[in-house]
C-alpha cells in the first residue's frame, strides 16, 4: 500500500467545520501533524472527560443466571410434564 499526499480544499473544509461548530455551539479545530493532533485528541478528552465509578457489578449476572434457571426448569416442564426431583 503505498502513501499519497493528499490536497484539501481548505476553503471547503474550512468553511463546512466552522458551520459545524457554529451550530452545534462547539469548536472547530484543525490539526495538520500528528503533535497537532494529538493535541486536539487531548484537549477533547479534557473537554468530555468522564468518571470512573466503583460498584457492585454482580446484579447483572445474578439476573443472568436467574434468568438461566427460570429457562431451564420451564424446559423441564414442558419436556418431562413435572419439575425434576
Amino acid at each position: 500500500m503505498a502513501r499519497r499526499r493528499c490536497e484539501i480544499d481548505e476553503r471547503r473544509v474550512s468553511l463546512s467545520n466552522a458551520q459545524v461548530a457554529q451550530l452545534s455551539g462547539g469548536t472547530a479545530y484543525r490539526a495538520t501533524t500528528l503533535q497537532q493532533l494529538a493535541d486536539v485528541y487531548a484537549t477533547l478528552q479534557q473537554q468530555i472527560g468522564f468518571d470512573t465509578i466503583k460498584g457492585d457489578a454482580s446484579t447483572g449476572w445474578l439476573r443472568l443466571a436467574a434468568l438461566a434457571v427460570s429457562l431451564a426448569a420451564l424446559a423441564a416442564l414442558l419436556i418431562n410434564r413435572r419439575l425434576p426431583a
